[in-house]
Protein backbone atom coordinates (compact mmCIF):
# COMPACT_ATOMS: atom_id res chain seq x y z
CA UNK A 1 0.00 0.00 0.00
CA UNK A 2 1.51 3.19 -1.02
CA UNK A 3 2.38 5.40 2.42
CA UNK A 4 1.30 8.59 2.88
CA UNK A 5 2.86 11.48 3.82
CA UNK A 6 1.84 15.15 4.89
CA UNK A 7 4.90 17.79 4.73
CA UNK A 8 3.84 21.31 6.97
CA UNK A 9 5.72 24.08 5.07
CA UNK A 10 6.41 24.33 1.79
CA UNK A 11 9.97 26.00 1.76
CA UNK A 12 13.22 24.76 0.67
CA UNK A 13 13.31 21.82 3.36
CA UNK A 14 9.68 20.84 2.89
CA UNK A 15 10.42 21.05 -0.82
CA UNK A 16 13.12 18.98 -0.61
CA UNK A 17 11.53 16.68 1.82
CA UNK A 18 8.45 16.30 -0.84
CA UNK A 19 10.65 15.88 -4.07
CA UNK A 20 12.99 13.27 -2.65
CA UNK A 21 9.77 11.44 -1.49
CA UNK A 22 7.38 11.53 -4.17
CA UNK A 23 10.49 10.14 -6.53
CA UNK A 24 10.25 6.88 -4.62
CA UNK A 25 6.55 6.52 -4.99
CA UNK A 26 5.10 7.69 -1.65
CA UNK A 27 1.78 9.88 -1.99
CA UNK A 28 3.03 13.66 -0.49
CA UNK A 29 0.78 16.13 0.52
CA UNK A 30 2.22 19.49 1.26
CA UNK A 31 0.18 22.10 3.85
CA UNK A 32 1.27 25.23 3.34
CA UNK A 33 0.02 28.36 5.62
CA UNK A 34 1.11 31.59 3.19
CA UNK A 35 -0.43 31.57 -0.64
CA UNK A 36 2.77 30.93 -2.14
CA UNK A 37 5.82 28.29 -1.83
CA UNK A 38 9.10 28.68 -1.05
CA UNK A 39 9.24 30.05 2.16
CA UNK A 40 11.54 32.88 3.67
CA UNK A 41 12.87 32.59 0.48
CA UNK A 42 10.29 34.77 -0.74
CA UNK A 43 12.02 37.34 1.69
CA UNK A 44 15.47 37.49 0.28
CA UNK A 45 16.25 40.07 -2.52
CA UNK A 46 16.75 38.52 -5.91
CA UNK A 47 20.79 40.34 -6.16
CA UNK A 48 21.61 37.91 -3.44
CA UNK A 49 19.48 34.80 -4.38
CA UNK A 50 17.18 33.97 -7.27
CA UNK A 51 14.59 31.94 -5.31
CA UNK A 52 13.09 30.48 -9.18
CA UNK A 53 15.96 28.60 -9.74
CA UNK A 54 14.87 26.88 -6.61
CA UNK A 55 11.37 26.90 -6.59
CA UNK A 56 10.36 26.03 -10.40
CA UNK A 57 12.11 22.91 -10.82
CA UNK A 58 11.04 21.53 -8.03
CA UNK A 59 7.74 22.88 -8.51
CA UNK A 60 7.29 21.33 -11.81
CA UNK A 61 8.64 18.22 -10.78
CA UNK A 62 6.12 18.03 -7.74
CA UNK A 63 3.18 18.85 -10.10
CA UNK A 64 4.02 15.68 -12.24
CA UNK A 65 4.17 13.37 -9.26
CA UNK A 66 0.96 14.72 -8.28
CA UNK A 67 2.06 16.06 -5.28
CA UNK A 68 -0.80 18.68 -3.69
CA UNK A 69 0.16 21.64 -2.15
CA UNK A 70 -2.44 23.26 -0.43
CA UNK A 71 -2.33 26.99 0.21
CA UNK A 72 -3.75 28.96 3.14
CA UNK A 73 -3.42 25.68 5.75
CA UNK A 74 -1.82 26.94 9.00
CA UNK A 75 -1.28 23.24 10.25
CA UNK A 76 -0.96 23.28 13.89
CA UNK A 77 1.87 21.76 15.40
CA UNK A 78 0.41 20.00 18.85
CA UNK A 79 -2.42 18.61 16.01
CA UNK A 80 0.25 16.73 13.72
CA UNK A 81 0.18 13.34 16.02
CA UNK A 82 -3.52 13.06 14.87
CA UNK A 83 -3.56 13.68 11.82
CA UNK A 84 -4.21 10.17 9.56
CA UNK A 85 -0.89 10.43 7.17
CA UNK A 86 1.58 7.41 7.67
CA UNK A 87 4.56 9.92 8.30
CA UNK A 88 4.78 13.72 8.82
CA UNK A 89 7.44 16.25 8.30
CA UNK A 90 7.89 19.72 10.11
CA UNK A 91 9.02 22.10 7.76
CA UNK A 92 8.43 25.12 9.56
CA UNK A 93 11.43 26.98 9.68
CA UNK A 94 12.12 29.16 12.56
CA UNK A 95 9.30 31.20 14.44
CA UNK A 96 11.09 32.53 17.82
CA UNK A 97 12.82 35.93 18.60
CA UNK A 98 16.21 35.33 19.97
CA UNK A 99 17.03 37.48 23.21
CA UNK A 100 18.39 41.12 22.25
CA UNK A 101 22.09 42.11 23.84
CA UNK A 102 21.67 45.06 24.32
CA UNK A 103 19.47 47.91 25.86
CA UNK A 104 17.00 50.11 23.59
CA UNK A 105 14.82 52.73 24.06
CA UNK A 106 11.46 51.74 23.31
CA UNK A 107 10.61 53.42 19.92
CA UNK A 108 7.07 54.24 18.30
CA UNK A 109 7.00 50.80 16.72
CA UNK A 110 8.80 47.66 16.75
CA UNK A 111 8.82 44.88 13.91
CA UNK A 112 10.70 41.39 13.58
CA UNK A 113 12.88 41.35 10.68
CA UNK A 114 10.10 38.65 8.98
CA UNK A 115 7.25 41.22 9.44
CA UNK A 116 8.92 43.90 8.56
CA UNK A 117 10.29 42.03 4.85
CA UNK A 118 6.83 40.86 4.73
CA UNK A 119 4.88 44.40 4.93
CA UNK A 120 5.04 47.73 2.86
CA UNK A 121 5.75 50.16 6.23
CA UNK A 122 7.71 53.39 5.54
CA UNK A 123 9.34 55.29 7.99
CA UNK A 124 11.42 58.58 7.97
CA UNK A 125 13.77 56.62 10.33
CA UNK A 126 14.67 53.28 11.01
CA UNK A 127 16.87 51.69 13.33
CA UNK A 128 17.98 47.62 12.30
CA UNK A 129 19.57 45.40 15.03
CA UNK A 130 21.55 42.62 13.95
CA UNK A 131 24.62 41.35 12.20
CA UNK A 132 23.60 38.90 9.53
CA UNK A 133 22.20 38.89 6.00
CA UNK A 134 18.98 39.32 6.91
CA UNK A 135 19.88 42.85 9.01
CA UNK A 136 21.19 43.84 6.15
CA UNK A 137 18.31 43.33 3.56
CA UNK A 138 16.15 45.05 5.99
CA UNK A 139 18.07 47.84 5.96
CA UNK A 140 18.67 47.81 2.19
CA UNK A 141 14.57 47.40 2.07
CA UNK A 142 14.31 50.58 4.29
CA UNK A 143 16.27 52.69 2.25
CA UNK A 144 14.18 51.71 -0.77
CA UNK A 145 11.32 53.27 1.50
CA UNK A 146 12.72 56.41 1.48
CA UNK A 147 14.03 55.64 5.53
CA UNK A 148 16.85 57.28 7.20
CA UNK A 149 18.24 53.89 8.03
CA UNK A 150 21.30 52.52 10.80
CA UNK A 151 22.08 49.18 11.37
CA UNK A 152 23.12 48.81 14.57
CA UNK A 153 25.08 45.35 15.60
CA UNK A 154 27.08 44.73 19.31
CA UNK A 155 30.26 43.54 17.83
CA UNK A 156 33.25 45.06 15.53
CA UNK A 157 32.33 44.69 11.60
CA UNK A 158 34.91 42.38 10.80
CA UNK A 159 32.45 39.61 12.82
CA UNK A 160 29.38 40.28 11.15
CA UNK A 161 27.99 37.16 9.83
CA UNK A 162 26.55 39.05 6.34
CA UNK A 163 28.24 38.86 3.18
CA UNK A 164 30.68 41.65 2.95
CA UNK A 165 29.59 42.56 -0.82
CA UNK A 166 26.04 42.98 0.89
CA UNK A 167 27.68 45.19 3.53
CA UNK A 168 29.33 47.23 0.94
CA UNK A 169 26.10 47.30 -0.99
CA UNK A 170 24.79 48.35 1.48
CA UNK A 171 27.01 51.08 2.50
CA UNK A 172 26.68 52.57 -1.27
CA UNK A 173 22.85 53.06 -1.08
CA UNK A 174 23.47 54.89 2.35
CA UNK A 175 22.71 52.65 5.47
CA UNK A 176 24.75 53.78 8.52
CA UNK A 177 26.69 51.25 10.62
CA UNK A 178 27.26 51.34 14.05
CA UNK A 179 29.45 48.67 15.60
CA UNK A 180 30.26 47.73 19.02
CA UNK A 181 26.54 48.97 20.49
CA UNK A 182 25.46 47.82 23.81
CA UNK A 183 22.43 50.36 23.73
CA UNK A 184 20.21 52.46 22.00
CA UNK A 185 18.27 54.91 22.99
CA UNK A 186 17.60 57.38 20.61
CA UNK A 187 14.01 58.16 19.06
CA UNK A 188 13.35 56.17 15.29
CA UNK A 189 10.00 55.62 13.70
CA UNK A 190 10.69 51.61 13.66
CA UNK A 191 13.36 49.33 15.52
CA UNK A 192 13.64 45.97 13.42
CA UNK A 193 14.61 43.16 15.38
CA UNK A 194 17.10 40.92 12.99
CA UNK A 195 19.16 38.88 15.17
CA UNK A 196 17.96 35.98 14.28
CA UNK A 197 14.80 33.25 14.88
CA UNK A 198 15.13 30.08 16.76
CA UNK A 199 12.97 26.64 16.39
CA UNK A 200 10.03 26.38 18.39
CA UNK A 201 9.23 22.55 17.38
CA UNK A 202 9.80 20.16 20.04
CA UNK A 203 10.44 16.22 20.55
CA UNK A 204 7.09 15.05 19.34
CA UNK A 205 8.04 11.39 20.79
CA UNK A 206 6.11 9.61 17.52
CA UNK A 207 7.89 7.46 15.60
CA UNK A 208 6.14 9.05 12.48
CA UNK A 209 6.37 12.61 12.89
CA UNK A 210 9.64 14.19 11.45
CA UNK A 211 11.46 17.41 11.40
CA UNK A 212 13.39 19.05 9.05
CA UNK A 213 15.60 22.01 7.57
CA UNK A 214 15.78 24.82 10.09
CA UNK A 215 13.02 24.12 12.58
CA UNK A 216 15.45 20.81 13.05
CA UNK A 217 19.24 22.37 13.19
CA UNK A 218 18.10 26.01 13.66
CA UNK A 219 18.53 28.56 11.17
CA UNK A 220 21.14 28.55 8.87
CA UNK A 221 21.84 28.56 5.19
CA UNK A 222 19.37 27.53 1.99
CA UNK A 223 22.60 24.60 1.48
CA UNK A 224 22.05 23.58 4.97
CA UNK A 225 18.75 23.24 5.40
CA UNK A 226 18.06 21.49 2.02
CA UNK A 227 20.79 18.63 3.19
CA UNK A 228 19.06 18.12 6.10
CA UNK A 229 15.80 18.00 4.16
CA UNK A 230 17.12 15.01 2.21
CA UNK A 231 18.39 13.20 5.32
CA UNK A 232 15.17 12.95 6.66
CA UNK A 233 13.33 12.30 3.21
CA UNK A 234 16.04 9.29 3.15
CA UNK A 235 14.88 8.01 7.03
CA UNK A 236 11.42 7.65 5.85
CA UNK A 237 12.33 5.94 2.71
CA UNK A 238 14.39 3.85 4.58
CA UNK A 239 11.41 2.87 6.73
CA UNK A 240 8.78 2.07 3.80
CA UNK A 241 11.41 0.13 1.29
CA UNK A 242 14.95 0.19 2.52
CA UNK A 243 16.34 -1.54 -0.18
CA UNK A 244 15.10 1.10 -2.81
CA UNK A 245 16.78 3.62 -0.43
CA UNK A 246 18.56 6.78 -2.08
CA UNK A 247 21.93 7.64 0.18
CA UNK A 248 22.52 11.13 -2.04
Amino acid sequence: MQKRVLVVGAGPAGLTVADVLSEHGLKVTIHEREHVAGGFLNLIPKRRFDKNKFIEPIIKRLSSRGVKIKFGIDTKLETLPNLAFDFIVAAVGTQKQREIMMTFKKPKHTMNSIDYLKSDVKARTVAVIGGGNVAVDCACEAVSRGGEVTLLYRRTEQEMRADKKEIEYAKDIGVKFEFNVSNFDRDVDILVIAIGLDSEVQDFKSDKIFVAGDAHTGAASIASAVNDARHVANEIISLCHPSNLDAR
